[in-house]
């Protein structure tokens, strides 16, 4: 699984922020929410299980923050 959004920095530039998760299930957490006004609203739960073959503390998920372009 993986999820991405933007931050802006105190700068006002903006960077991508990625969470990524190794092993899981999804399920559906609710009911579907319409409306003219909002953005759709779909309701999900990720249950995580550890990937033994990461080193401790990235068994679950990786959060990233991207601050600057890639250096290579």
């Amino acid at each position: 699984w993986g999820f991405e959004g933007l931050f802006v920095s105190s700068a006002g530039a903006s960077h991508p922020i990625r969470l990524f998760i190794w092993l899981g299930v999804a399920e559906f957490g609710g009911k579907l929410e319409f409306g003219k006004a909002d953005p759709v609203s779909i309701p999900l739960r990720i249950t995580t299980n550890p990937d033994m073959s990461k080193t401790l503390g990235e068994r679950l998920f990786k959060f990233q923050k991207v601050t600057g372009p890639a250096s290579s």
